[in-house]
């Protein structure tokens, strides 16, 4: 998280919202949002709805994963990536989002087939 607070600015220059969904709780969230200056919301799955619904969770594990999600303003899914270890590589992200973003501008989806 914070390999993407600090390029807060370019993300947001790519006319991007990021956001943080973990199990944590609503008061958890909140309360990590006093500590730090996070530059994006904190969101609570408590029962791993979403995770389960973004393939983000192991249930055979039962185990929490790590997913990094392109999804653009029309909710389609253009690229992702779940695994143990958070993904790192922001520059990549940055540039994935400029050509998210020039492909819908021009029309074309440029959606990865899921």
């Amino acid at each position: 998280m914070k390999l993407v607070a600090k390029k807060k600015l370019d993300f947001a220059g790519l006319d991007t919202e990021v956001l943080a969904v973990s199990s944590a709780s609503v008061d958890t969230n909140a309360a990590s949002q006093k500590v730090g200056d996070l530059p994006f919301a904190l969101l609570s799955d408590k029962d791993f709805v979403n995770a389960r619904r973004f393939k983000s969770y192991d249930d055979f594990e039962d185990l929490e994963l790590h997913s990094t999600i392109l999804i653009d303003k029309q909710g389609r899914i253009h690229w992702s990536r779940t695994g143990g270890d958070p993904f790192t590589d922001v520059d990549f992200l940055l540039k994935e989002l400029g050509r998210m973003n020039r492909a819908n501008a021009s029309g074309s989806s440029g959606a990865a087939d899921q």
